[in-house]
């Protein structure tokens, strides 16, 4: 799975910030939910409700 993600992340390398990519924010939540060992609503739900993993993710303030 980490290494899917490397090469993926490496395929579609941004032009823009790599702080602020939508694909890296994907994978960085694939990456949580593959740690965590959880479902993809699951995974939504901790991202809703825990700031730390919304900061991991660079999810934009709202």
């Amino acid at each position: 799975m980490i290494l899917a993600l490397t090469h993926l992340i490496k395929a579609l390398k941004p032009k823009q910030s790599p702080i602020s990519s939508p694909r890296l924010t994907y994978a960085r939540g694939l990456i949580i939910q593959y740690k965590l060992g959880i479902s993809d609503w699951e995974t939504v739900e901790q991202i809703r409700e825990n700031p730390y993993i919304q900061y991991f993710i660079s999810c934009p303030d709202d």
